[in-house]
């Protein structure tokens, strides 16, 4: 399974560098889950605003110890400590958009609960 993690700011250089941002906290919160950086346009030379968590067997395991509340304090604390918002969906489908920090969690599980 994956989720694709949008970072939403006033501008696509703004939305890139909180990219960076939120996959290093993720990394540290969560690093039993692998992420990789995608273009929101293939022309684009930077990375692009947009992460993908992918959730191996081992990351379910983890996660479900503790329903996604690891990666989703990483999310929520970006949010508090910039100015963005976030787009979350799995395999493609959006979920939920722009996202407020007490949100984050709730959509998480309800996420992982329908994916499973």
């Amino acid at each position: 399974m994956e989720l694709e993690l949008h970072v939403n700011a006033e501008s696509h250089r703004k939305s890139s560098k909180l990219a960076d941002e939120l996959l290093g906290m993720l990394k540290s919160y969560a690093p039993w889950i692998e992420f990789t950086r995608k273009r929101v346009n293939e022309s684009d030379m930077e990375l692009g605003a947009i992460l993908i968590a992918i959730l191996s067997a081992k990351s379910v395991v983890e996660l479900a110890k503790d329903p996604a509340k690891e990666l989703a304090k990483g999310i929520a604390h970006l949010l508090e400590k910039r100015r963005a918002t976030i787009t979350i969906g799995a395999d493609g489908e959006i979920l939920a958009e722009n996202l407020r920090p007490e949100d984050v969690l709730p959509v998480l599980r309800l996420i992982l609960a329908k994916n499973k």
